[in-house]
């Protein structure tokens, strides 16, 4: 909900951008630049109300069970077998499963679990449709970027990698140079819908077997209790005169009930215990397998949430898809302006996808977690003695809180290394298409540039502190830097457009 909202607010505060922009360049009596309301999107967690609890408490229906089961025994057999059968729950195994599980219950939760699978699915479709509104799907530049953002807002990462049977790359090749083509991968989203329909399936599972454990157990109280009633009946039917009949039947039911009640129940009901403890055998082991499955969905799922973008990825991205779309993702003429003071003029969204550009996608909005899952997958190496989680090919992850941010401390850094920008582009020795270049700042003092988790330990007394022994645990710290990498474009004036820029340690 988080990304996709901020995906929203992103379009939007970009649309509001160019037709302000737009008005003013194009000024005309009497008439406003349009402007539309950000969207409202939850800042916290909803209230989803309590899990459903499908373990079962003292109101199970077994009084209805044995109600069922003594219709239509005489109604002196039924006042002397009730009190007794009350306990037949308590033989052998059965007592393992009682109370039994209410198998409607359990097909009403594994229809909702369905539903939220056809809702997922159906959000996808839609957030996908709306996004390809606004692409030329003939230009290829253009529906790759189009692709890869959709991925990137379902967890897919430039760096991603096959997890838990799925796709988490936004991109990938066909084989060793072959080239990247978008994945189409939406991977949080496959793993909502896949759980929820495992879920739903493995409860409708569990319902049949309660039908099955329900229905085993009652054939086999209905033919004991049957028997049982027939003997009590043969007995009742001794006595030759009424008064006799009523004095037995006195007798059992008033202190003479003791001489029944005081059997053991297995013996009264002549109950097949071996078949009631293979009855619950079988539905226990239905149960074990049950629980396996339901437990496997863990591992994806906890992947799926720690790639879930954050709000402020959503904002980012849509700023920099939304500009490029503006554009109609040809060469940019709103990337980089110089001002009246000289100064540089960044429009850090419009240099996202040109030239390699991908400051917002890598390092805008990510959490601590997310930013120590790069440094796991994308490594040089498996893990090792030395590196027992593998070797990372960054030093570092980083990233800045959001795009307003960036944007401000990335233009920042560009203005503070103006002179040496100008000196690098001049030479010598003399600069290339496509040459890179990196530039650094320091933010003032007091404030941060972002967070950032570290390949090797911050802290030495800190194993932690670092993603050689943390890895996926590594802390996060706050920085003070930027790191700015400009790439040189002869076409271009100024002749550079910034292909990345991220928080680092001064």
């Amino acid at each position: 909900m988080l990304s996709v909202g901020g995906v929203a607010v992103g379009f939007t505060e970009t649309a509001n951008a160019y037709t302000r922009a737009d008005a003013a360049a194009h000024p005309k009596p009497g008439k406003t630049a349009e402007q539309r309301p950000r969207p409202a999107v939850i800042d916290k967690d909803p209230n989803l109300g309590s899990i459903p609890d499908i373990k079962w408490g003292d109101d199970d229906g077994g009084d209805d069970i044995l109600r069922g089961l003594m219709e239509g025994m005489p109604e002196i057999v039924r006042d002397l077998l009730h009190p007794l059968c009350k306990h037949v729950f308590r033989v052998g195994r059965v007592a393992d499963v009682y109370p039994y599980p209410e198998q409607h219950y359990l097909n009403s939760l594994c229809h909702s679990w369905m539903n939220v699978s056809v809702t997922a699915s159906l959000g996808a479709d839609q957030l996908t449709q709306a996004v390809g509104v606004i692409t030329n799907h003939q230009q290829a530049e253009w529906e790759a970027a189009m692709r890869t953002f959709c991925s990137a807002l379902w967890g897919g990462t430039a760096w991603g990698q096959r997890q838990h049977g799925y796709q988490w790359a936004q991109t990938a090749n066909s084989g060793h140079g072959t080239p990247r083509v978008p994945t189409g991968s939406q991977p949080v989203l496959a793993v909502l819908k896949d759980t929820a329909d495992d879920i739903a399936t493995i409860l409708r599972e569990y319902a049949e077997a309660a039908v099955d454990l329900n229905r085993d157990v009652k054939d086999e109280l209905d033919r004991a209790m049957w028997k049982a009633a027939k003997d009590i009946i043969e007995d009742l039917a001794k006595p030759k005169d009424l008064k006799s009949a009523l004095g037995a039947a006195t007798s059992l039911l008033g202190s003479g009930a003791g001489l029944l009640l005081s059997f053991d129940v297995k013996t009264v009901l002549n109950l097949d215990t071996a078949k009631l403890n293979g009855i619950v055998a079988k539905y226990t082991g239905i149960l074990d397998g049950l629980t396996t499955r339901m437990t496997a969905l863990e591992g994806p799922l906890d992947e799926a949430y720690r790639s879930a973008p954050k709000f402020e990825a959503g904002v980012a991205r849509a700023h920099g898809f939304g500009t490029r779309a503006l554009e109609e993702f040809k060469d940019s003429k709103v990337w980089l302006k110089v001002d009246s003071n000289g100064n540089y003029d960044l429009n850090l969204a419009a240099n996202e996808y040109m030239a390699n550009g991908h400051t917002l996608d890598k390092h805008v909005g990510k959490t601590d977690e997310q930013l120590a899952q790069r440094l796991r997958d994308q490594q040089s190496g498996g893990p090792t003695t030395a590196w027992p989680h593998g070797k990372p090919m960054p030093s570092s992850s980083s990233a800045f809180p959001n795009y307003q941010r960036a944007e401000e401390l990335t233009e920042r850094n560009l203005n503070k290394n103006k002179a040496a920008i100008e000196a690098w582009i001049k030479g010598p020795p003399p600069v290339s298409d496509g040459d890179v270049k990196s530039f650094y700042d320091k933010v003032p003092s007091g404030e941060t540039s972002g967070r950032s988790v570290s390949k090797q330990p911050v802290d030495p007394n800190d194993p932690l502190s670092g993603y050689k022994q943390g890895g996926l645990n590594a802390k996060a710290y706050d920085v003070s830097g930027v790191d700015t990498r400009i790439r040189y474009d002869s076409n271009r004036n100024p002749p550079f457009t910034v292909m990345t820029s991220m928080p680092s340690k001064t």
